[in-house]
């Protein structure tokens, strides 16, 4: 047997990162009084953190469509694992988990004596039904991650035994995300479409009043596994639209934390005697382009468009020097990154218009369709540079704005949209990352890339072949794939200096040790 506590590994996700078009502030309440875990204090004054994140899609993680409501979901529900800063896999409502020595089976060891927000308990029962509902659903969005588990055994309340369709040792990476999240059976069994505005887990938060698009409020949950590391008793969700209202509530003091702000701001926010934390993301501005429509289905002009991006010029443009280039979907210094491919596609004018000489581009106009948000990168000036970079080796352009509420129809349900300034927020798993680029409409060569993942399964995420297996599937997935990554976006935390305890994490922000002082 191979004891597989601990598991290093990062998080990635494809599309969820589109859903980062509005801004929310989170408001956390501490009451003197207010509920402590163990005997523990909490401090007084009230703490409002700002979130560039719109609304959660869904309060049920079966159904959540996007990676960035991982953050918000995080405050109610519990996964199975906990992600580490570097993104590796920690205890979470499993304290340790063993895979059999042929990769078939994997067995979970719970935390015993734990409740769901509604008294139920969290035991085996429990996490196999909330897996099979995340798994099952015919509306999941997430249960493909799960479709090697083909079956679950309780042998014990605090025993989880799932025996997969092959060896997928990635599973306790997949396990700190929304795949992970455990609902009550209560509320599974009942009323499971109220998921969705009345989630019902066991995390550090209960939600007690939603209103889609106003505000939530929600209160410290004293039977959450971690409690005595959260420290703020209450916490009321407000959703905004203007980053310069965040700014604004921020040097008033009317707001002590915000994340995820724009960029261009963090200068202005240090100079008016805010501290602005900078923590690695796994965040990656990218353009999605679509290989079925024309030119793009010619690779020739996507890698003409690979050499003709001055990535440098859009970091410091676009993002003020905060982040680092990137010419692959993760970046530097975790175990899917290949150094070899960062200098496979440099910016090279004359290479560009020499590629477009052999793709026998006729001068047709292409299209660049962006979406405006509120927070974080600013898609039309990203896609005016991006027009003159693509002009001045002979494409013509025009320009597009796709409002949001159609990004997801046109773009990945009808696929009508050529190219789109976009990014994606991660996946808990690298491999789980690339095996969204191995369908027809993300890859040249899907058959290549499936072929290179099978081979990433075959090691466990600790066995020295592991990484050099994974970055042989991400330059299958660079060198074939017509996506084209661009930039990333770190965690940008402005906060009250009476703010601490803030942690960086590349998977989402998490509010475990953050303390508010007089």
């Amino acid at each position: 047997m191979q004891n597989s506590s601990v598991l290093s590994g990062r998080r990635f996700g494809r599309r969820s990162f589109l859903a980062a078009i509005a801004v929310a502030a989170v408001s956390f309440t501490a009451a003197c009084g207010g509920d402590s875990a163990a005997g523990e204090s909490t401090s007084g004054g009230t703490a409002t953190l700002g979130w560039s994140i719109p609304t959660p899609s869904s309060w049920d993680p079966a159904l959540s469509n996007s990676g960035i409501d991982v953050t918000v979901l995080s405050l109610v529900y519990s996964t199975l694992t906990r992600l580490g800063p570097s993104g590796q896999a920690g205890p979470g409502l499993a304290s340790a988990w063993t895979f059999a020595k042929d990769g078939l089976t994997l067995t979970l060891t719970l935390r015993p004596r734990l409740t769901f927000s509604d008294q139920a308990a969290v035991d085996a029962q429990a996490v196999k039904l909330g897996l099979e509902h995340t798994r099952d659903q015919p509306s999941s969005l997430v249960g493909t991650a799960l479709k090697t588990i083909t079956s679950i055994d309780t042998p014990t309340p605090t025993q989880v035994v799932l025996h997969l369709s092959r060896p997928d040792y990635a599973l306790p990476l997949v396990f700190g995300g929304r795949a992970g999240m455990i609902v009550s059976p209560t509320a599974i069994k009942g009323n499971v479409k109220s998921l969705a505005t009345k989630p019902v887990g066991a995390g550090p938060f209960t939600l007690t009043s939603y209103v889609p698009d106003g505000q939530a409020e929600l209160r410290r949950n004293p039977a959450y596994w971690d409690a005595t590391n959260v420290h703020v008793p209450a916490v009321t969700l407000k959703f905004l639209s203007d980053p310069a209202a965040i700014v604004s509530s921020l040097r008033s003091n009317e707001i002590q934390l915000a994340t995820y702000i724009p960029p261009t701001q963090v200068n202005a926010l240090r100079s008016s005697g805010l501290a602005v934390e900078e923590f690695r993301s796994q965040q990656v501005s990218n353009l999605v382009i679509n290989p079925k429509i024309k030119p793009f289905d010619n690779p020739k002009i996507v890698e003409a468009l690979r050499h003709a991006v001055n990535r440098q010029e859009l970091l410091k443009t676009l993002a003020g020097g905060h982040g680092e280039v990137v010419y692959q979907p993760f970046p530097k210094g975790v175990a899917a990154n290949n150094p070899a491919l960062d200098s496979l596609y440099p910016y090279d004018p004359k290479r560009a218009k020499a590629l477009l000489a052999e793709a026998g581009y006729d001068g047709t106009p292409i299209t660049i369709s962006y979406f405006t948000s509120p927070g974080g990168v600013d898609r039309l000036v990203e896609s005016e540079l991006l027009q003159a970079q693509f002009q001045a080796v002979g494409f013509k352009v025009q320009l597009e704005e796709l409002p949001f509420a159609q990004v997801s129809q046109r773009v990945y349900v009808k696929h009508e949209i050529g190219l789109l300034t976009s990014g994606f927020f991660g996946r808990e798993s690298p491999a789980q990352q690339l095996a969204a680029l191995a369908n027809p409409y993300e890859s040249y060569a899907p058959d290549k890339l499936t072929a290179a993942l099978q081979n990433v399964a075959r090691f466990p995420i600790t066995d020295p072949g592991y990484a050099p297996a994974l970055q042989a599937a991400t330059e299958v997935a660079v060198r074939e794939g017509s996506d084209i990554s661009l930039f990333t976006t770190p965690w940008l935390l402005a906060h009250s200096k009476k703010l601490t305890g803030l942690s960086g994490y590349l998977t989402s922000p998490r509010l475990e040790g953050v303390r508010l002082g007089d």
